[in-house]
């Protein structure tokens, strides 16, 4: 398989994808794959942008649904399939919740963006391209998934000292 090195923008393209009027995008080097979001395995007392857990390569995964967090509405009539763009981070996996199908845009065709970033979003984003006509927020998707399921705090490990070995004359 041949490997493309990145662009001077630092990404070898974006997986692009519309949540309302506003383009969003995810840099390929942090997506995992892409999986239907169909089967979510609810949580037990779910609320909020949490939308469950999928299955991912043999992994149970959580979900999170972007429009649920950003506050969007969703589209009227029939629900439409959700598409999970599954992002990584070291072994971390989680998958965000799409309302369409990402379509892949190439580094090539990726320019640095001439304006500042939506209103609504300039909390969350952490770089805007732009791709012909299309301006495209990459947010900072982990810090969005770390706010809603917290990392859990390192468990302190217990350490019990080995009993000393008991020499003949020692009383019990």
């Amino acid at each position: 398989m041949r490997r493309e090195a990145g662009t001077a923008l630092g990404t070898r393209g974006v997986l692009v994808f519309p949540i309302g009027e506003i383009l969003l995008g995810a840099p390929v080097e942090e997506v995992s794959g892409l999986i239907e979001g169909e089967h979510i395995a609810p949580l037990p007392r779910q609320t909020g942008p949490a939308a469950g857990v999928l299955a991912f390569r043999g992994s149970m995964i959580p979900a999170l649904d972007l429009c649920v967090y950003l506050d969007m509405p969703t589209p009227e009539g029939p629900p439409k399939p959700k598409y999970g763009i599954v992002l990584m981070r070291g072994v971390e996996r989680f998958a965000l919740l799409v309302p369409a199908l990402p379509r892949l845009v190439h580094g090539r065709d990726l320019k640095p963006a001439q304006h500042e970033a939506d209103p609504e979003l300039a909390d969350f984003v952490s770089s805007i391209y732009r791709a012909g006509l299309d301006q495209i927020h990459c947010l900072r998707y982990w810090s969005i998934f770390d706010s809603v399921i917290p990392p859990a705090p390192p468990r302190a490990v217990r350490t019990t000292a080995a009993p000393s070995p008991r020499r003949m004359g020692d009383v019990a």
